[in-house]
């Protein structure tokens, strides 16, 4: 196979730390060699590249195309087959080849306690290039977000003020329209409102799903439109009707519990809780 011969030389070291069909052992006065064999489809390799062979080759991944002294040359079929055959060959590639013939002789031996060097990365066939390794899963911190109240089968409820303070409670459920399930009704304290003082009444109609919220709240503004609604309100007055809410389960635990801090007090270990929506680093005693 003819390609482009590369022979990298390590700048920093005196010995040779390779493995494989790449390594090549360092001769006595000399600094390590490795000779590399490409393809032609490789004749225009980028430096990245080669700085990622080189660290396989070598089993060093601190080394850097700064600490290489690369030479490239031109390996064709008949220099390779005279090299396997011992016959002489050109001196333009006598340094290349003979160091190649002479890696040969020489064995690599690890040295006593040194586990032996990993293996190379594999190298794809088609593209040539260096198979990435595999990336190993990485532990994922639990999501700390409430859930949505569709997905948990939460509920909804839509809050509709200014409603006469006399109504009772089969009144407003008679506002409900018929097929949707009204899971809970809950009136709120009547309180004055607006300048005169009048007495209102509020209440939270709750419905165990979204679709039956948006459903109550769109009958209440067409009605209210229409003037239909208007034996149910405070005379002088517009029923207000909230957009659709979840509601959030009581038993629900806090995402985020506030911390819980020992300071000494004469003496005393007393335990101190922070306020969980206040960033000051003074302690609020609670």
């Amino acid at each position: 196979m003819n390609g482009y011969g590369t022979v990298l030389q390590q700048n920093h070291g005196a010995g040779s730390k390779g493995h494989g069909r790449f390594a090549g052992s360092a001769r006595p006065g000399k600094k390590p060699k490795v000779i590399i064999v490409l393809p032609p489809s490789m004749r225009n390799i980028n430096l990245q590249r080669l700085e990622y062979v080189a660290q396989d080759c070598l089993d060093d991944d601190q080394v850097t195309i700064k600490d290489l002294n690369v030479q490239f040359a031109w390996l064709a079929d008949v220099d390779i087959a005279e090299l396997e055959a011992g016959a002489p060959v050109p001196s333009s590639h006598q340094e290349y080849l003979s160091f190649a013939a002479e890696r040969s002789h020489y064995t690599t031996v690890a040295p006593a306690g040194i586990p032996p060097p990993a293996a190379a990365a594999p190298v794809d066939t088609a593209t040539r290039a260096l198979t990435p390794l595999p990336v190993p899963p990485t532990a994922t911190r639990p999501s700390t977000s409430a859930p949505s109240s569709s997905a948990s089968g939460g509920t909804f409820r839509v809050f509709v003020s200014n409603l006469h303070p006399d109504l009772p409670n089969t009144a407003l459920r008679s506002l409900v329209p018929a097929g949707l399930q009204l899971v809970d009704l809950a009136t709120n304290p009547i309180r004055p409102i607006g300048p005169q003082k009048e007495l209102v009444l509020s209440a939270n109609f709750v419905f165990a799903s979204d679709a039956d919220a948006t459903h109550f709240m769109n009958s209440v503004k067409q009605a209210t439109n229409a003037g239909e609604f208007e034996q149910y309100v405070v005379p002088g007055l517009r029923a207000q009707v909230s957009n659709p809410m979840p509601v959030l389960s009581r038993n629900r635990p806090p995402l985020h519990p506030p911390p819980v801090a020992r300071i000494p007090m004469r003496g005393v270990v007393r335990p101190v809780r922070y306020l969980p929506l206040v960033r000051s680093a003074i302690p609020c005693p609670c």
